[in-house]
């Protein structure tokens, strides 16, 4: 654990998911004591944080697992595609219109 600026940084050498409180109290963080919680984390965290905390606020890094496809370089996928091209979309909708 490091304290910087008055801030507590757990960082570990083992790739692994924030699943559960006891990984901060292990090394003596309470976090009822802390007005702000930063996790690096998809979606494991939910189950064990959300209930203590009074709002969520998901930042997409643009990293591996961004929910921005088309921000990504697929080269072997037909296009266009749904969710990879942004005016799918609206050629969905315009095929939804016209099937009605």
């Amino acid at each position: 654990m490091l304290r910087v600026a008055g801030i507590d940084i757990l960082v570990v050498t083992a790739n692994s998911q924030m699943l559960d409180q006891q990984q901060f109290k292990a090394f003596g963080i309470m976090l009822a004591e802390k007005s702000a919680i930063g996790l690096k984390s998809m979606q494991h965290f939910r189950a064990a944080f959300e209930p203590i905390t009074g709002r969520v606020i998901v930042c997409d890094s643009g990293a591996l697992s961004t929910s921005q496809f088309h921000r990504r370089n697929y080269r072997n996928v037909p296009r266009p595609i749904f969710q990879l091209d942004r005016d799918m979309v609206l050629a969905l909708q315009s095929y939804r219109q016209f099937c009605q």
